[in-house]
C-alpha cells in the first residue's frame, strides 16, 4: 500500500475497509436475523481509522456491539482488528434497514427479528 501525498504512513484503502466491514456485517447479521423476505441494507456508514492496516495483516476480525434495534433497523458499532494483536485499525458506526427482494421499500422488523439483536449486545466475526 502506497502513502497519500504528504503522509508518512502507509494509507488503509477506504474500498478495502469498506468491503470488509460490509462482508463481515452481512454474515453476522444472517447468522442471527431471519430476513427471508429481504436483506439488510447498511443506510449509513462512518469511520474512524485509528492506524492504518499494514501489508502483513491478512487477518482481521470485525467485533459488533449494537447500539440500538427497533422497527426500522439496527445501529451498530463495528470495531476492526488485527486477529493476531488485537491492535485497533478503525472503528465504525453503521446503520442498516431490511428491504424486500426487490429493493422497492423497507421493510419492519418483527418481534422474532429484534429479538436476537436485542439480546446479543456484543458479537464477533470474520
Amino acid at each position: 500500500m502506497g502513502s497519500l501525498p504528504g503522509q508518512k504512513a502507509p494509507h488503509t484503502p477506504n474500498g478495502i475497509l469498506i468491503s470488509t466491514l460490509d462482508e463481515a456485517r452481512a454474515r453476522w447479521l444472517g447468522q442471527r436475523i431471519p430476513a427471508s423476505s429481504g436483506r439488510f441494507v447498511p443506510t449509513r456508514l462512518e469511520i474512524d481509522y485509528r492506524t492504518a492496516l499494514q501489508p502483513d495483516e491478512r487477518r482481521v476480525r470485525v467485533r459488533f456491539i449494537v447500539l440500538r434495534a427497533d422497527r426500522t433497523g439496527a445501529v451498530l458499532r463495528e470495531i476492526v482488528q488485527n486477529s493476531n494483536t488485537q491492535r485497533v485499525i478503525a472503528e465504525a458506526v453503521s446503520e442498516v434497514e431490511l428491504w424486500d427482494a426487490s429493493m422497492s421499500y423497507r421493510l419492519r422488523l418483527s418481534d422474532e427479528q429484534l429479538a436476537p439483536l436485542r439480546s446479543d449486545s456484543e458479537g464477533i466475526h470474520r
